[in-house]
């Protein structure tokens, strides 16, 4: 009797650790894949065409799909994402703001949005592809938690004899998207880079480069990535070199970057049009609805894809502490720079060519730079208006150019004060440099010539759940004294 009361108890026993077993295993299946920030689910939305040409964007999803399945990665349902789109009318496909990441995780049940980009498609007379890919994260905070981007041509490996060509655009097409799924598959498994670097060359470091010592060595930092101006004759120049740009900030661990879906919902809801570039008072008043701490934007060029590609743009960021530029970079190459022999070297494709330019401009701004400053410093007056400029103001009663008109007009330039139409000078092409390299030579401007910035009227429309300090700032001040040049 004993013997049976005994192997009564260890049955029980060992039923108890069983459940527990199972209970535990049970728990681990729903959790996210290792990683600090690696979502579980993933939903893909439809692809947004940059390329010059016509796209099958419904067959190349229908591939990323195939790929991502093949490496393991969970995707929400093509119809409930659909059925997602058109329930909220969501037309802009190139990004996500705050209200669409809550509405995907609670109706989705997803972890994050992946967004894809065609740069380049070609088919003759040699096969190009291009393609950019960031993943989004859900609920509160759409920031980017992953991004990379794979730009090949048929011909950049032709080997001996001409054995390593692709001729053929469906090859082509599984190569960059192997490698685009392995990189994210990588990432998702917590062994992945958040954002792989390109090769990192020094021939294509900035003409010009200048950076504010007021950026603190190691502090961690918010940034939003506006569309560039697209000085170019590409279409959608701006919208690709600002890509890159999110992709090279997200490769450092101290930049935090807002998805630029979130960017483009704030401009239009406080109806902010910068056609001829960023003025001082929207970039303040964005950098305090976003609460990021800087705001990168620029002006493109040249962007030329082909045997050599060319690409050539000026780059600036603006501190959100005292309204100062932080940091300016100009850049300007080609495929070819620095290739004597027989091509060695050469850069076959403008995606890449563009990579390996915006990773070394800001490889100046994360390090820190280092470099010798021009002249002592001091406090130039470059971005603020002269004595006269008071009598060039509006009139009383008249709007702030600095926001936009209460009719759904832009701000009009022609009437705002000269604070705001100076900075920052985007359309130079040497706009990196002061106006003056001697400028510890000169006598340093009087208090008085320096007004502050207008502050954005009252009427400017509040977004819905944004604090109540989401508005203009109330001054700002002069860009930073010191300046490097390569």
């Amino acid at each position: 009797m004993s013997f049976s009361t005994s192997s009564s108890g260890d049955r029980r026993a060992l039923g108890l650790a069983v459940a527990l077993v199972a209970a535990a295993l049970g728990g681990c299946a729903h959790r996210a894949p290792v990683g600090p920030s690696a979502p579980a689910r993933i939903a893909l939305f439809p692809i947004e065409n940059l390329a010059a040409t016509s796209t099958p964007v419904a067959k190349i999803s229908a591939s990323i799909e195939a790929a991502l399945a093949r490496r393991g990665i969970a995707i929400a349902p093509r119809g409930a994402v659909e059925a997602f789109l058109a329930a909220h009318r969501i037309r802009n496909l190139a990004g996500v703001d705050l209200e669409t990441a809550r509405a995907a995780r609670e109706e989705l049940h997803v972890d994050a949005i992946l967004i894809t980009a065609v740069q380049v498609y070609s088919v003759r007379p040699v096969p190009r592809l291009g393609l950019a890919m960031r993943l989004v994260a859900t609920g509160d905070e759409p920031e980017v938690r992953w991004v990379d981007q794979v730009s090949m041509s048929g011909n950049e490996s032709p080997g001996l004899l001409g054995l390593g060509l692709i001729h053929s655009m469906d090859k082509l097409e599984a190569r960059v998207l192997d490698r685009l799924a392995g990189s994210l598959a990588a990432y998702l498994g917590g062994h992945g880079a958040p954002a792989p670097l390109c090769a990192g060359d020094g021939r294509f470091d900035p003409r010009i480069s200048y950076r504010a010592p007021q950026l603190v060595p190691g502090r961690h930092y918010t940034v939003a990535v506006l569309p560039f101006v697209n000085g170019s004759d590409r279409r959608h120049a701006g919208d690709l070199v600002a890509l890159e740009f999110v992709r090279q900030l997200r490769a450092r661990d101290r930049f935090t970057v807002i998805d630029p879906g979130e960017v483009r919902d704030q401009l239009l809801r406080y109806r902010l049009i910068m056609e001829g570039g960023l003025s001082l008072d929207y970039a303040m008043t964005l950098l305090r609805v976003l609460r990021a701490d800087l705001v990168v934007a620029g002006t493109v060029r040249e962007y030329l894809d082909g045997d050599t590609p060319r690409v050539s743009f000026t780059a600036f960021a603006l501190n959100r502490e005292n309204g100062s530029i932080a940091w300016q970079a100009s850049s300007s190459s080609t495929g070819t720079d620095g290739v004597f022999f027989y091509d060695a070297g050469a850069i076959g494709t403008v995606g890449e060519l563009t990579c390996r330019m915006a990773r070394r401009a800001i490889d100046e701004l994360s390090a820190g730079g280092g470099r010798r400053p021009l002249g002592a410093p001091t406090t130039p007056d470059q971005s603020a208006p002269a004595a006269s400029a008071p009598d060039t103001a509006p009139a009383a009663g008249a709007p702030d150019a600095a926001a936009p008109a209460t009719d759904g007009a832009p701000g009009a330039a022609a009437g705002a004060p000269a604070a705001s139409t100076s900075t920052p000078a985007v359309s130079a092409p040497d706009a990196a440099a002061p106006a003056a390299q001697d400028a510890s030579a000169a006598p340093p401007a009087p208090e008085s010539a320096a007004p502050v910035a207008p502050a954005a009227p009252s009427e400017a429309p509040a977004p819905a759940e944004r604090p109540a300090d989401a508005g203009a700032p109330a001054g700002a001040a002069a860009p930073a004294s010191e300046e490097t040049v390569k």
